[in-house]
């Protein structure tokens, strides 16, 4: 048998790109037929409920929706403001983070509990109805555990406000290590730049007491037999008087200068 070289790779070419086509034509054909199973809403009132399903608690987007969270947000940021005065765009970003995170465990937490006094008070009355109630002094905790034995299904809005709960408190917590590590490197820098004045200061000085010296040598012939040990204890000392001179000269913060004669 013989196999024609030239004409197989186009052959094969051709094939692939029929399947591919075939395959696409079925699964176009398959999408139609799923859309018209679609369980969507279908009238207007319907359609309309179903776009606010996002803002049905709000705790899962980016923004805080309700008012009296818009409040204590702003009044809180103000706080954190005061308080930190953050500097530069990432400590303010972070620092609105802050605040985004702790408004919503604040309201979690007000949600949960909440929710948990609903499940004691229904069970507790379904207990009481049954004729048979709960021990009297029984610790929250313990009846919650009850619930959650009797009827777990009861606390499935409970456990996704507490999966909320954990994701903002990570959050937070990130935030809060970003915002302290912000801080820390703009003091750090703070402190480099400083640093780099005052030795820029020193070295200035030096200089400028270098060039004294010098010039002092060359007016007093006896200085420059001196040995190099000698000349650095005069250097020193010559250093010691100017500071000295110049401390007594400047006037003291209490010492009220003299008029001058018009």
């Amino acid at each position: 048998m013989s196999i024609d070289l030239a004409t197989t790779p186009a052959a094969n070419a051709e094939t692939a790109a029929a399947n591919a086509e075939t395959a696409a034509a079925a699964r176009a054909a398959r999408n139609r037929r799923n859309a018209q199973k679609s369980t969507g809403p279908k009238t207007a009132a319907g359609k309309q409920r179903s776009r606010q399903n996002a803002l049905t608690h709000g705790l899962s987007g980016v923004l805080l929706h309700r008012s009296e969270d818009q409040f204590a947000a702003n009044q809180l940021h103000k706080e954190l403001r005061r308080d930190y005065q953050p500097e530069g765009a990432l400590e303010e970003h972070a620092l609105e983070r802050l605040t985004f995170h702790s408004i919503r465990l604040r309201s979690l937490e007000a949600q949960i509990s909440t929710l948990e006094h609903l499940l004691i008070h229904d069970y507790t009355t379904e207990a009481e109805q049954a004729g048979d109630p709960l021990p009297e002094g029984l610790e929250m905790a313990s009846t919650l555990a009850l619930i959650r034995h009797d009827h777990p299904e009861r606390f499935a809005a409970v456990d996704r406000l507490a999966r909320y709960h954990r994701d903002h408190e990570r959050d937070y917590r990130r935030t809060v290590e970003l915002f302290v590590k912000l801080r820390k490197e703009r003091r750090l820098a703070e402190r480099d730049f400083r640093q780099a004045e005052r030795e820029e200061l020193k070295k200035q000085e030096d200089r400028h007491f270098a060039n004294s010296a010098r010039e002092q040598l060359k007016q007093v012939p006896a200085l420059q037999n001196l040995s190099p040990t000698g000349l650095m204890e005069w250097q020193k000392y010559e250093q010691e008087r100017l500071a000295k001179q110049n401390e007594a000269t400047e006037p003291k913060p209490n010492q009220q200068q003299p008029e001058t004669e018009a």
